[in-house]
């Protein structure tokens, strides 16, 4: 992906939150529990923290076109927030 970054395309992350939010409907699986939107926020704040040690993750304006290297990413919703209504 980083690649892809350098030469001009935008990257997109998803960081996938539904599971987080509805657990294991069985109830079989205790390990899967349902998180509350803080954890699942603090959850994804690791990840794309985790994603910036190799991506650039700085956001862009789309008024000012590409970041100082050239690249075109932001950083992308997850799941739950997409599509946009």
């Amino acid at each position: 992906m980083r690649q892809f970054q350098d030469l001009g395309h935008k990257a997109v992350l998803i960081i996938g939150d539904y599971t987080a939010r509805v657990g294991d409907p069985s109830g079989v699986n205790k390990t899967r529990p349902v998180l509350s939107p803080e954890m699942i926020d603090a959850n994804a704040r690791t990840y794309f923290e985790q994603a910036g040690k190799i991506l650039d993750t700085r956001p862009r304006s789309s008024r000012c076109g590409p970041t100082a290297n050239g690249s075109r990413n932001s950083p992308s919703p997850r799941c739950s927030s997409w599509p946009p209504r």
